[in-house]
């Protein structure tokens, strides 16, 4: 037997098939290059301005959130320890959605456990946006207050 498209007896060069390696290696890293990019862009939109805050979120400058993240993390706050905390309470919510009975008194109790966490992150997080607005100059809250009715009219 032959290969495909070679007449009988004649084999592909080598050098087609390197070429051809070469080809789909570089197509499959262009593929994963925008998939990245792409992916990357709809995690920035489900997360305004990276604040949590929403609109509020979208309209402070970038020196605003990234004094914001500083601050938040230097008052003790640890988004690692919260964040592997909230997967092993969904790991552990899992189990019990799974098991047969359904405990509903022990999905209740982790999902308490965890709007509480939150409450208390998204408090310490008013606070510190609370205060970077009051230290706004008069100038800087007006264009903020412009900001904010700019990203509500584009979330219409």
């Amino acid at each position: 037997m032959s290969d495909e498209g070679n007449t009988p007896g004649q084999k592909a060069s080598p050098w087609l098939k390197r070429g051809l390696i070469l080809s789909l290696a570089l197509n499959l890293l262009l593929a994963g290059l925008l998939a990245g990019a792409f992916a990357r862009s709809h995690m920035l939109m489900m997360r305004p301005g990276g604040t949590g805050f929403g609109p509020l979120g979208m309209a402070l400058s970038r020196e605003d959130r990234r004094a914001l993240r500083d601050r938040f993390a230097g008052n003790g706050q640890d988004w690692k320890a919260f964040r592997a905390a909230g997967e092993r309470d969904f790991a552990d919510l899992a189990t019990i959605i799974a098991a047969d009975p359904f405990d509903r008194s022990a999905a209740a109790a982790i999902l308490d456990r965890q709007a509480g966490a939150l409450a208390q992150r998204m408090a310490a997080a008013r606070g510190l946006l609370l205060d970077r607005i009051a230290a706004m100059a008069p100038a800087e809250r007006t264009a903020f207050a412009d900001r904010l009715r700019a990203a509500l009219r584009a979330r219409d």
